[in-house]
């Protein structure tokens, strides 16, 4: 019973076994756990694997704006997420919300099922994979019923604004059009905004957005103020596996990244 009873703590569930499986929870939570207080009690670890990450992490919470690029594998965009899961925990913030531009070059998808949000969550799902582990996938259910968390198609950006209780975060923004960039940056109401890319691995056929938004902050020094930039362009700040790495380093010394 005891090791039953710290697998649940250890998963982040103020509760043991029975109780968790006890019938009588709201929305498959815990008898007598409601919702809010199944995500209160939520923890929700974020170490640092590197001085560079650090500095990241320090830009997203204090920054309203930060553009992140650099390599694949070096959590520009699972650092972003589980910031916000916190904020969203700590109720400094409202809303998650997830954008990512649904571009491929494979026709093997098709016509996606569902409606909008349905069809969104497939190109968010790395995004909500990290979500599911750090507040469980119940809970992010729930969240997104309640629009706690909403996935955003960035057709829809003109004419939204985001207010200073949204973390907004746009994942594979290499693949914005310039239009969407423009979009986007003039959304902010005050939150956080993290923009997470890759330049190495723009699909989109016509010019990324992504170095424009570089540009027009490098020419302006009200905006190098206010906006965090962070470039992940060393091997060694690829932190998901030694495949990753070795698969990026060799793509890059044969020219294909």
């Amino acid at each position: 019973m005891g090791k039953t009873v710290n697998r649940q703590r250890q998963d982040g569930r103020n509760t043991n076994n029975y109780e968790y499986k006890k019938e009588g929870g709201a929305e498959g939570f815990p008898a007598n756990t409601s919702p809010d207080k199944f995500l209160s009690e939520r923890r929700i670890e974020l170490k640092p694997r590197s001085e560079k990450q650090r500095q990241y992490i320090n830009m997203i919470e204090s920054k309203n704006l930060v553009i992140a690029t650099g390599f694949a594998g070096s959590s520009k965009t699972f650092c972003p997420t589980m910031v916000a899961a916190q904020m969203l925990r700590d109720k400094k913030i409202d809303r998650i919300v997830l954008i990512r531009t649904p571009v491929s070059e494979e026709r093997s998808v098709g016509m996606l099922k569902g409606d909008l949000v349905e069809k969104t969550k497939y190109w968010l799902m790395p995004i909500l994979d990290t979500l599911n582990k750090a507040l469980s996938p119940t809970l992010v259910d729930y969240l997104i019923k309640r629009e706690q968390i909403l996935c955003f198609a960035p057709e829809f950006l003109k004419g939204v604004s985001f207010t200073e209780r949204d973390f907004v975060i746009f994942d594979e923004a290499e693949d914005m059009s310039k239009s969407i960039a423009l979009a986007t940056v003039t959304r902010q109401g005050g939150g956080h905004m993290v923009l997470c890319g890759d330049l190495r691995q723009k699909i989109i056929a016509r010019d990324s957005g992504l170095p424009f938004l570089l540009d027009v902050i490098q020419k302006t020094p009200e905006l190098q103020r206010t906006v965090g930039v962070i470039d992940f362009d060393s091997f060694d700040d690829i932190v998901r596996s030694d495949d990753c790495k070795n698969w990026v380093k060799a793509l890059c010394k044969h020219g294909y990244m």
